[in-house]
């Protein structure tokens, strides 16, 4: 496929793109609040900006330049055409965080050495992530990934779960809202799929139909019978071509009859193919069964859904098409609100 990039904004702004020595923190969180800039590093699980910076735990500034699915290409794309409004765009954020330091998480072909050499100046660190195997790009590979490197390097940061990662597509709006006062009424989406001539990555107007999309493009080769949005693994199947694009929205695919499997949810045939397939060993079928049944567990293996990155490779294996991975979340965020409050306690 070829891959078409049509430069709406290569930067018209930049006479009047603004100093960020002249805005201050909690000016750059307002302004991200009122333009609407939301954090789309886990497509799945979009969060705004505006509110993590105010609630802020952190103390360093994670920025993945690369998608986490293969099929996936928007944020590899939007650093390659715009790394330097990346780059401004992570600067305000760890402005507003008042963040110790700023770290970038490259794919292998991205050139460090050069990166180094043009941001000297800045407190920038550049670690290179193995995205050989999925999952990769998650939060607990970047951080042992860095963390690995500080040690050698003697390095004193050190990344944890409470620090605020973002992606390449969040970090470009933020620098159209903070340098240029736009606010998200657009979003860099890449179409794909076996039912286009060819895949392209536009600048669309958030609450546009995807048929209006498709017909700018050039139309339709086959008749799709599937909609993905945002990827094999974490996105969602729609039934409509005239689902609109949202500020969520970062990839489509339009699959033919021929790539579509049957969708139907059964019951669990206690195959193990989600055991066998998971990354981090767990039993996704035993924790699907308790939070779904109310089954007791021993406390130990109830807590294990802690361990889960959420990558959405048990969904995948599962041939009852059981949606073991948002069950598994919704676990995890059951058991992490109870360790909160007995902190409180």
């Amino acid at each position: 496929n070829i891959y078409l990039l049509y430069h709406s904004l290569s930067n018209p702004h930049r006479e009047s793109e603004k100093d960020l020595s002249y805005i201050s923190p909690s000016s750059i969180s307002s302004i991200l609040a009122e333009k609407g800039v939301i954090n789309t590093f886990r497509v799945d699980n979009p969060l705004n900006l505006a509110l993590q910076i105010y609630n802020k735990k952190c103390h360093c500034l994670v920025v993945r330049l690369f998608d986490d699915e293969r099929d996936r290409l928007t944020d590899s794309l939007i650093t390659k055409f715009y790394l330097e409004q990346v780059i401004k765009g992570s600067d305000a954020i760890a402005k507003a965080l008042e963040a110790s330091c700023v770290v970038f998480a490259v794919e292998a072909s991205f050139d460090i050495k050069k990166a180094e050499e043009k941001y000297q100046s800045h407190n920038y660190n550049f670690i290179k992530i193995n995205s050989r195997k999925y999952p990769f790009g998650d939060k607990t590979q970047i951080i042992a990934t860095f963390n690995k490197e500080a040690a050698k390097k003697r390095i004193l940061e050190k990344l944890s779960f409470d620090d605020l990662f973002i992606d390449s597509s969040t970090a470009y709006d933020v620098y159209k809202a903070v340098f240029c006062s736009v606010p998200v009424i657009s979003k860099m989406v890449t179409f794909t799929g076996n039912c286009l001539n060819s895949s392209c990555m536009l600048d669309v107007r958030i609450g546009t139909p995807i048929s209006d999309v498709i017909k700018q493009i050039g139309g339709l080769v086959k008749r799709p019978s599937r909609v993905i949005v945002n990827g094999s693994f974490l996105g969602n199947a729609l039934q409509s071509l005239d689902s609109p694009i949202t500020k969520y929205t970062k990839f489509v695919r339009l699959n033919s009859t021929a790539s579509i499997t049957d969708s139907q949810i059964y019951s669990c045939i206690n195959c193990g193919n989600c055991r066998s397939a998971c990354p981090q060993k767990l039993l996704p079928d035993l924790l699907f069964a308790n939070a779904q049944n109310y089954e007791q567990m021993p406390e130990f293996l109830s807590k294990t859904a802690l361990l889960c990155t959420a990558c959405g490779v048990c969904n995948c294996a599962c041939p009852s098409r059981l949606p073991l991975n948002q069950t598994i979340e919704v676990l995890k965020n059951i058991l992490q609100n109870k360790e909160a409050k007995n902190e409180k306690q």
